[in-house]
């Protein structure tokens, strides 16, 4: 009883078609008006509103013509009696979600929900004002009621290949917990390393290390000292190294002095100076290994320090997170990268007023390394999430990775990685409109490459497009596990049927909504609860029998 106005005209083509067959059998001189019937009913399918004219313009001009017999309004009207009714107002029936006259296209549908393997994707077939929208809603609404609501999705920075942030799964509800805890952690890292490493005690050791050092290097000058001034000489440490002068009659020459000296007196001192150099060179060796070793010292007891701070602080992390295998060798990336980079955490607190005013181009963003990004976050679902999609666009869809331009440079991070439609629906459903996919560009093509491979890849379109130089992520795909449905025409599923040869391969089952149901009291009551249960949603007047039976009537003449 749902609309549809073009029935009618149909049986009307096929009566003029018989009516003209039997003129023409009674005619054979007429062979040539037969050869163009012939040829027109061969033509190729065409839209219904063309084949209904065509068929009717192909009657023969010449055949008599024959008025159709009238028909008496009993035989046009299909007259519905409030007497079977037992109701006063639409206000006396329930409301029901009963899905009336549609049982092939449940079938199909419970089939395909039931069906927990790829490519049983469901394409729901119908004329629109079928109600096929609604009731895949109502469908999936109870389907996901029983199902488990799906973890949370996070990207975290990829100490090893920055480029490619890594995509982790974590218990539903987790993955603010820890993006919380994470920002804690960097904010008492950010506080207390510097304390620690500016500490009386800390200071107290250094200089330790550095005195210790300074005597020994102090020493080994003193003993050069002796050796040059033996062979009359001493000795100057400059920013260029150690520089050796010669001395005569007890005073050290000038490089002036020098040039006046006889032949005998400079061979003298340049053998005297050849016999010192070696051992100039030596004590540079050895100075230079003392300080390697005092730095070495010193990092060691800062990585001490900080390794104890990191330690302390990153432990209760471990203990609710360590669960996870991936968090857990997370984790201790962070420790190992924060022990590299102890500096960076100092000289931060250690800059001045002005440097803080005006920071060093990228110091705000050195600590976003640490940060999660909760790609998709489940703590508020208590069932499996049924997206149904609108505005199906590319980004909308399969999600995008924002930017930042600074210095004519567009720059992106791991942390402006957002969730498209098909991230938010893995573990549930998602519903899509079959011709606003195709009015979007590639979203078609990029939809099978995904339920295909079972991965939601995150791509930038207009990357390949762009003029400007790009620093690019690629971000690792997220595992998928969603069930698709596509509801469109059933011109659309065989355009597709015929022309996509993955089309069928992906979407294994069709549902297929009737526009009409038998008129008997069974389906009239139905219809009529049907009704009731609009007028309560739409929120108008109740209607009494008189016009629920108008509305049945109604429905009988528009098929």
């Amino acid at each position: 009883m749902s609309r549809n106005t073009k029935q009618p005209a149909k049986k009307k083509s096929s009566s003029n078609a018989a009516k003209a067959k039997t003129t023409k059998t009674s005619t054979p001189k007429k062979t040539t008006k037969k050869a163009t019937v012939k040829k027109a009913a061969a033509k190729p399918v065409e839209p219904r509103e063309t084949k209904r004219l065509s068929t009717l313009k192909s009657a023969p001009s010449s055949l008599p013509h024959r008025m159709p017999k009238p028909l008496k309004p009993s035989q046009v009207f299909a007259n519905c009696s409030t007497a079977q009714f037992d109701f006063d107002t639409t206000k006396d029936i329930p409301s029901t979600h009963e899905i009336i006259s549609q049982d092939r296209a449940i079938q199909a549908i419970n089939m395909g929900l039931s069906i927990q393997r790829p490519g049983y994707n469901i394409y729901v077939a119908g004329i629109e004002g079928t109600g096929k929208t609604s009731v895949i809603r109502q469908f999936l609404q109870t389907w996901s009621a029983n199902s488990e609501a799906p973890p949370d999705w996070i990207y975290l920075y990829n100490f090893s290949e920055p480029e490619n942030p890594r995509c982790l799964t974590v218990l539903r509800g987790e993955g603010k917990k820890f993006k919380k805890s994470m920002e804690q952690l960097v904010k008492s890292l950010r506080s207390e390393i510097p304390v620690a490493l500016q500490s009386e005690d800390y200071e107290n050791a250094v200089n330790t290390y550095i005195s210790s050092a300074n005597d020994y290097k102090s020493k080994l000058y003193s003993d050069l000292e002796k050796l040059a001034k033996s062979k009359e000489f001493i000795i100057k440490s400059t920013r260029m190294g150690i520089e050796t002068i010669p001395v005569l009659d007890g005073r050290s020459l000038t490089e002036r002095d020098y040039s006046k000296l006889g032949e005998a007196d400079r061979t003298s001192i340049e053998g005297r100076r050849s016999e010192l150099e070696p051992e100039v060179l030596d004590f540079a060796r050895k100075v230079r290994g003392i300080d390697k070793e005092t730095a070495e010292q010193l990092e060691k007891l800062r990585d001490s320090i900080g390794e104890q701070i990191v330690q302390t602080l990153i432990a209760p992390l471990v203990e609710e997170f360590g669960e996870f295998p991936d968090i857990a060798a997370y984790l201790e990336e962070v420790r190992e990268d924060v022990k590299e980079n102890l500096l960076e955490f100092v000289e931060e607190e250690a800059g001045s007023s002005e440097e803080q005013s005006f920071p060093e181009e990228g110091a705000k963003d050195k600590f976003n390394k640490y940060k999660v990004n909760v790609f998709v976050d489940n703590s508020k679902t208590d069932r499996a999430p049924v997206i149904i999609e609108d505005n199906p666009t590319y980004y909308n869809l399969f999600g995008k990775i924002e930017k930042n331009v600074e210095h004519g440079m567009y720059l992106t991070d791991f942390t402006m990685i957002k969730a498209g439609s098909i991230h938010r629906a893995n573990g549930g459903y998602l519903v899509l409109n079959a011709l606003d996919i195709f009015r979007t560009g590639s979203t078609w093509e990029s939809l099978k490459r995904i339920l295909r491979a079972r991965k939601g890849f995150i791509e930038d379109m207009g990357e390949q497009y762009s003029l400007l130089p790009t620093s690019g992520l690629r971000p690792e795909p997220m595992p998928l596990d969603l069930k698709v449905i596509l509801i469109g025409t059933d011109e659309i599923y065989h355009v597709l049927f015929q022309e996509d040869e993955e089309f069928h391969k992906i979407f294994k089952v069709k549902a297929d909504f009737d526009f009409k149901m038998e008129r008997n009291p069974i389906n009239i009551q139905s219809y009529v609860h049907f009704i009731a249960t609009r007028v309560n949603l739409e929120k108008l007047a109740p209607f009494d029998r008189s016009a629920v039976a108008a509305i049945v009537e109604h429905g009988s003449r528009m098929v």
